[in-house]
């Protein structure tokens, strides 16, 4: 392409009355409807995206809440006890102690791992080493809980503040709560039954 005539032919159409050419780049104005037509897009996303990440924590904590209940299950069928002492229809919390015996360690003050099995790793843990769900900042009670069948009968009565009259026929259930779901929600307790 010639472009000495390109030139010539773009004078001589600015010299014979013809249109000007195009400016380069954006008016004021068109700029201005660029940035609302992005700003009414992130509006409409961002409810989406908090309904997602919602979405993902519960996945989350659900499924850390059945790996620990499945950790728990495998700690049973290797020493047939469960780590502690624990009581039927009592609540636990699972603590540093107990994360720590799930993960394989053998802490001098609660030796309940002998052979220092790993059964889990924790996602996430706090400063003093407690599995904690993924409302972490956001939950008045941020940990996972446990009740065990310590009679053997088969049969786990919920305690009443989780869930009315409701027997659960496991070894152990794990739970923890979601903040974000009213108390009175099915989604308030994430637990593995």
């Amino acid at each position: 392409m010639d472009l000495g005539h390109f030139r010539n032919s773009e004078c001589e159409s600015l010299e014979s009355g013809g249109p000007p050419p195009h400016p380069l780049g954006f008016t004021l104005i068109e700029l201005v409807a660029v940035i609302a037509v992005i700003a009414i897009l992130v509006a409409m996303l961002l409810p989406t995206i908090g309904k997602v990440r919602n979405y993902t924590r519960k996945v989350g904590a659900r499924a850390e809440a059945k790996n620990i209940e499945t950790a728990l299950k495998q700690y049973y069928t290797e020493y047939q006890r469960w780590p502690s002492d624990f009581a039927e229809g009592r609540i636990y919390g699972i603590t540093n102690n107990l994360a720590l015996i799930l993960q394989g360690a053998n802490p001098s003050n609660y030796p309940h791992n002998p052979k220092k099995m790993q059964f889990m790793q924790f996602s996430r843990l706090n400063s003093l080493g407690e599995p904690i769900n993924p409302w972490k900042a956001k939950a008045k009670h941020p940990y996972y809980y446990a009740q065990f069948d310590c009679n053997l009968d088969k049969e786990i009565q919920v305690d009443p503040s989780v869930e009315t009259n409701t027997i659960v026929r496991a070894p152990v259930i794990v739970w923890t709560i979601n903040p974000d779901a009213d108390p009175d929600d099915s989604d308030y307790i994430i637990g593995t039954w």
